[in-house]
């Protein structure tokens, strides 16, 4: 449809919308709002891929408790995936694919590593299992100073 521009929030106005598809518009941009839940209140269908939105994915998705579909693939999403999204227990149809996003994906029953796919930050079942990293000991600076400050130690306390 070559739309333009930012989300749409005159949607609010739209009382009884319960699907809504914007995708392929590649000059809808910005953010998602983050009261989408009280823009869309009863959607069902959600479908917002292929576009240029970008930022954080709205933890008030969550609160879309009738989504059965949503697609935000084929954007610049970056950050987290919100984990209250795991709360979303209708969902059948769930895409975030070729986004920019990272960290610990949600619980989403219905998910699959295709969801997922070109989010090389992403970890969690079905994807590989997210590692715990001691930021400390990943900072070559701080082991360096450490060993030496250690070997210093050592030969002072052996010198004296």
């Amino acid at each position: 449809m070559e739309l333009q521009g930012e989300f749409p929030r005159a949607l609010a106005n739209c009382s009884a919308l319960i699907g809504l598809d914007l995708s392929n518009n590649n000059n809808l941009y910005g953010h998602i709002p983050s009261d989408i839940s009280t823009i869309l209140q009863f959607v069902t269908s959600l479908d917002l891929s292929f576009n240029n939105f970008n930022g954080s994915i709205p933890e008030d998705l969550s609160n879309c408790t009738y989504l059965n579909t949503l697609n935000l693939a084929n954007n610049k999403f970056s950050g987290q995936i919100p984990l209250q999204l795991g709360s979303l227990y209708r969902i059948k149809k769930f895409s975030v694919a070729n986004n920019f996003l990272t960290g610990r994906i949600p619980n989403m029953s219905n998910a699959t590593s295709e969801s997922y796919k070109n989010n090389s930050g992403l970890c969690g079942v079905p994807l590989p299992h997210c590692r715990a990293k001691l930021k400390i000991l990943e900072d070559d600076h701080f082991i360096t100073g450490f060993v030496v400050g250690m070997i210093s130690s050592g030969i002072s306390v052996t010198v004296s």
